[in-house]
């Protein structure tokens, strides 16, 4: 799925409610962006993505 394809991370917690947006995952594990251990674990660089301010919609 290539650039159509995206993995959002969210935080969420009482000081912020951000998101890292991380578009074509594989393009990124080839680059060295992200990196996935035996147990399925990811982690990721600063460069795999960007983050976004989370809005909030309030009734």
């Amino acid at each position: 799925m290539g650039v159509n394809y995206f993995i959002y991370y969210l935080i969420v917690n009482d000081n912020e409610k951000n998101i890292f947006v991380i578009q074509d995952p594989v393009k990124q594990y080839e680059k060295g962006n992200l990196k996935i251990d035996k147990n399925l674990v990811v982690e990721f660089s600063k460069t795999a993505g960007q983050w976004q301010k989370l809005m909030e919609i309030k009734n």
